[in-house]
């Protein structure tokens, strides 16, 4: 997860020192019980829990949820597989183009990060400019966290 933004709704005064009346409220009783309140944070969840199947504990949550996204717009930017996303049922898309538009996403995803990689790796002054690059950025988001706070 990149972003979070929590926004104020409303506000209630909640009056306690009313002892009569049904609230309709019942207690939990099993113990784990209690299920998520936010759907988007169990999606996320469960996604978290696929992609550890997959990886493991050796790559970091946010590296997976990043690399997840990053083919997830590779995939979104195929109308034709987005329609039959929209369209269908999962079982449908599986068996569509789907599937073998994610592997192609993957391997053009490693071409990338590998045309990308190997000029910062094989040429030190290009590793440098990329670094100050980087650190531009990390600036730029210090600043404009201080600005949020």
């Amino acid at each position: 997860m990149t972003h979070y933004r929590l926004t104020k709704r409303e506000e209630k005064r909640l009056r306690l020192e009313e002892v009569e009346g049904d609230y309709g409220l019942t207690p939990v009783s099993e113990v784990g019980s209690g299920k998520p309140h936010d759907p988007e944070k169990q999606r996320l969840a469960e996604i978290i829990d696929r992609l550890n199947d997959l990886y493991g504990a050796e790559v970091s949550d946010d590296d997976k949820l990043h690399f997840a996204n990053g083919i997830a717009d590779r995939i979104e930017r195929d109308e034709a597989v987005m329609a039959q996303v929209r369209n269908h049922s999962e079982d449908q898309v599986m068996h569509g183009l789907f599937p073998k538009k994610v592997t192609d996403a993957v391997l053009d995803a490693l071409s990338d990060h590998e045309k990308l990689s190997m000029p910062l790796l094989e040429d030190e002054e290009t590793g440098r400019q990329f670094a100050l690059l980087i650190l531009k950025v990390l600036a730029g988001r210090s600043s404009r966290d201080l600005c949020a706070e």
